[in-house]
């Protein structure tokens, strides 16, 4: 009886990510309004990495309370601690609006790329990570003849640990991200009937371009060699930030692990 218990825990853990992660994207297709935002941070990947000379490589489908798209995930271990990872997120999202009984389109496009240096101490059972990276992103938000394109740099800390079933069939993670975003307006332009410092709340952005987010994240694998991948990963702001994020990242996809000779 005493066997199954670890596989029971996690199994329930998982059942429990997948509905909470349905419930939110149901939620973001029904009350997803207006399209810009200014920061887009992606799901965190969490490795578990086990050895030397582990490659492992993931990517799929991602949403957000406002927008989806692709992400991308890669990690390789350089030794039996040390260990590097490479991931990205492209994503978009189109809101319709009528303005004087016009239809317009609300516009916003994200791409994001971080690199990350951690190390790993794995164990029969659980797998303790932390990196520590930097990450850079672009959003372009449009509407009608505004546009803003935004620029954000991101500095962060990511401690996880992992929890292996019996066997190695599947692995339960959780990670809490921390992370320090400066977010810089690169051009803006206005229409002739719209400021668009009123319409994207430029001037805020640039009162309060520095903002802290804690980033805590639910990723569930399962699979030997070739695994499902599903996770969910909430973005809550330390401060008030007073414009919009991506606010959670629910991912769906595959992960391979791969062993260099």
């Amino acid at each position: 009886m005493q066997a199954y218990l670890p596989k029971l825990k996690i199994f329930t853990a998982s059942t429990l990510l997948m509905k909470q992660a349905y419930l939110l994207a149901v939620t973001a297709i029904l009350f997803t309004s207006c399209a810009e935002r200014y920061y887009s941070g992606g799901g965190n990947h969490i490795p578990a990495l086990a050895k030397a000379k582990q490659v492992n490589l993931g990517g799929g489908f991602h949403l957000t309370n406002k927008a989806s798209g692709m992400q991308v995930q890669s990690a390789i271990a350089a030794s039996n601690r040390l260990a590097f990872m490479v991931n990205g997120h492209a994503n978009t999202v189109n809101s319709r609006h009528t303005v004087n009984n016009i239809a317009s389109t609300d516009k916003s496009d994200a791409y994001y790329v971080e690199g990350a240096t951690g190390f790993f101490i794995p164990s029969s059972k659980n797998i303790f990570e932390t990196y520590g990276g930097y990450g850079y992103g672009s959003i372009r938000n449009s509407f009608e003849d505004n546009f803003a394109a935004i620029r954000y740099n991101r500095i962060f800390l990511q401690p996880s640990i992992s929890i292996l079933s019996p066997g190695g069939s599947s692995v339960f993670s959780f990670s809490l991200r921390l992370s320090h975003v400066n977010v810089q307006i690169a051009n803006a332009r206005s229409g002739n009937s719209n400021n668009v410092n009123d319409y994207y709340n430029l001037d805020l952005v640039r009162k309060k371009p520095n903002l802290f987010f804690v980033e805590p994240s639910f990723q569930y694998r399962f699979g030997q060699k070739h695994q499902g991948m599903v996770q969910l990963t909430m973005v809550r702001p330390v401060s008030a930030v007073g414009y919009r994020y991506d606010g959670f990242n629910i991912g769906v996809g595959y992960y391979t692990s791969l062993n260099l000779k």
